[in-house]
């Protein structure tokens, strides 16, 4: 059996990182210009991202390039790389893109579409495929972990928009 050539440190040390953008440029294809140009960064594990700017600066395009709507919905030029845990999302099946990237929308309620917190909170496992019993393991876990388990059978709209956010942001971890 052949040996690879690349020593075994470099081949794993990318999967150490969960998302690293490669000097990343995007221009649709009925545009002019590039929407982003150059973007590079990493972020790692544990660390809170907040991608803002002004309106039309890029933030929704380089989202887009992250979580695979790009190229796959969006069609036009891309450059660089974004890499999940190593891996370029391009080459991934939608089924996978689900299953490790969520996106929180500019306006998150917009995202919500239970009635209580258990419910809100299970959507995305439903979705999967996942047994009852398994759903019910994860949302436990993600409300305890979030000190929240208490709210589970409440109604997501008696809360203010910062928890309904977070419950968003439960949705996709």
């Amino acid at each position: 059996m052949r040996r690879s050539a690349i020593p075994l440190k470099r081949r794993t040390m990318p999967t150490d990182i969960p998302l690293v953008i490669e000097n990343l440029s995007f221009r649709y294809r009925d545009r002019e210009g590039a929407a982003i140009h150059g973007i590079s960064f990493k972020a790692r594990r544990g660390e809170i991202l907040l991608i803002a700017g002004a309106s039309g600066c890029g933030k929704t395009t380089l989202i887009r390039c992250i979580n695979g709507l790009i190229p796959r919905s969006y069609k036009g030029e891309m450059e660089g790389r974004a890499l999940v845990f190593g891996e370029e999302t391009k080459t991934w099946p939608l089924s996978r893109i689900s299953q490790k990237i969520g996106t929180v929308l500019q306006d998150p309620e917009r995202q919500i579409l239970g009635t209580k917190v258990l419910n809100e909170v299970a959507f995305g496992l439903e979705n999967l495929g996942l047994p009852r019993a398994e759903i019910f393991e994860r949302v436990d876990e993600a409300l305890n972990f979030l000190k929240i388990h208490h709210i589970n059978c409440q109604k997501i709209y008696r809360f203010q928009t910062i928890l309904r956010i977070i419950l968003t942001s439960v949705i996709f971890s």
